[in-house]
């Protein structure tokens, strides 16, 4: 059983009353749920003491905490993933770019160690700079292509939630990283 929920010992009027108290977050007050629950504020301030409705709010507002910590945590490990999908489709185009353009290169150079040198206006320094040149931009596109998995673990950032109750702030901090699953 957690602390905010019904107690054995607590009747239906003072839980009710008590789940008023909890639900008030920073703006709790004994006065006031007297007053939305139409109960005398002695009443309530029994209940309140006897139910320890004090120390039941802070375990409320460290579950609450928890709770958004991690929809906010669910929350930006989707937006990383969806970021790190965009740029592996990005790097995966840029890749394929790349590799078509060294092929291009290495055929267009082929091409001209084809030809009798006499008739072009080429020299064999330029084949061999253009197939360099192919080697270079293949190999780039394909150490690019193994790296792209990097870029996912690399959009992993940090979100830090504080719970406060009633003005003060707990000693404990809910931190949401993309590493905590």
């Amino acid at each position: 059983m957690q602390e905010w929920e019904q107690q054995p010992d607590e009747g239906a009027s003072a839980f009710a009353a008590a789940q008023t108290y909890f639900a008030m977050g920073r703006q709790r007050s004994q006065r006031r749920v007297a007053e939305q629950c139409q109960h005398s504020l002695s009443i309530v301030q029994r209940w309140a003491k006897r139910h320890r409705w004090m120390e039941r709010a802070r375990a409320y507002d460290t579950y609450c905490g928890q709770q958004r910590a991690a929809k906010l945590r669910q929350q930006h490990e989707f937006a990383a993933q969806e970021t790190a999908r965009k740029w592996q489709e990005r790097m995966a185009d840029e890749c394929e770019a790349e590799w078509q353009t060294a092929h291009a290169l290495t055929s267009k150079a082929n091409e001209m160690l084809a030809r009798p040198l006499e008739e072009a206006r080429w020299t064999w320094r330029d084949a061999v700079a253009m197939l360099r040149e192919a080697a270079r931009m293949a190999h780039e596109a394909a150490e690019a292509a193994t790296e792209a998995a990097a870029v996912a673990a690399e959009q992993s950032g940090e979100l830090t939630v504080r719970v406060e109750y009633v003005g003060e702030t707990l000693d404990e901090e809910h931190t949401a990283t993309g590493a905590d699953t």
